[in-house]
């Protein structure tokens, strides 16, 4: 064990105190001796104390052996220190190990809030987002369907409206012989002809799409376009871009009326001039 003493008074205490409990130690262990020498004990005491006469050093020594190890106040100079500068020690380290455990269970709980507050930010978000597509699918929705609620002839002179709003010239053309053109649309010198079909259900048809291409060529314009409230077939789509014929249909129709700017419509028209 290492000592540990606070200044040279405690040492000189130490040995002191040490030499003093010897002395006296040896001497009982001296009179012990004395007392107990004779046949009662037996030859190895006699032969202690004879030592111990001759040489009175290792009577002092053997007490003050006696002394270091078993005397309460020599402990009390020397050990405590010792003692309490570990307990001390150790008493630090499991405080630090007790501040690190804090500091770690503190650190995962933040952590795993900030995890939590993340996945509830992006539900909230995500369930925002679902909601403002489903308004906005509800919108369009009633927006078609009242494209559906209107006659033939209303459907025309709307979609009519809706191409000079985009800044178009739109002439709706007579109710009978129209030669299969419903609108006739100008737009920066060029003609285009226009054929709306209002139908609650069903598709356009690969038919509908040959009438207005043979309209096209016949009248000589620019390109040709239908307007309808539902979705051509497929046949009536791949003969459309074959045969460079614009579509606006649907939820398409809803938007150009709805958010539609001349941006827009003349995409619509440059795809739908013929090649």
């Amino acid at each position: 064990m290492k000592f540990v003493l606070k200044d040279t008074d405690e040492w000189f205490g130490a040995i002191f105190s040490t030499a003093l409990y010897g002395g006296v130690a040896g001497l009982v262990l001296f009179f012990v001796l004395l007392f107990a020498g004779g046949e009662r004990v037996g030859s190895a005491s006699n032969a202690l104390f004879e030592a111990t006469r001759a040489e009175p050093l290792l009577l002092w020594i053997s007490g003050a052996g006696i002394a270091f190890l078993f005397t309460q106040k020599c402990r009390d100079w020397v050990f405590p220190a010792e003692a309490a500068l570990q307990a001390e020690q150790r008493a630090n380290e499991r405080a630090q190990l007790l501040l690190a455990s804090e500091s770690k269970r503190l650190e995962l709980v933040a952590k795993e809030k900030a995890s939590k507050d993340a996945f509830a930010r992006t539900m909230a978000e995500i369930r925002q987002k679902e909601l403002a597509e489903s308004a906005r699918l509800e919108a369009m929705q009633l927006e078609l369907d009242g494209w559906k609620a209107m006659s033939p002839f209303q459907f025309e002179e709307q979609v009519a409206v809706m191409f000079r709003r985009l800044g178009a010239e739109a002439k709706v053309t007579p109710k009978s012989r129209d030669g299969g053109v419903d609108i006739e649309l100008t737009l920066d010198g060029q003609r285009f002809a226009v054929q709306c079909k209002r139908f609650n259900q069903g598709q356009v048809g690969r038919p509908d799409c040959q009438a207005l291409l043979g309209a096209v060529i016949s009248g000589r314009y620019t390109g040709g376009m239908i307007v309808s409230t539902v979705q051509p077939s497929a046949p009536a789509m791949t003969f459309c871009k074959e045969n460079g014929i614009g579509v606006v249909s649907g939820a398409n129709l809803v938007h150009l009326a709805t958010q539609g700017a001349p941006a827009n419509l003349g995409s619509v028209l440059l795809a739908s001039r013929r090649h």
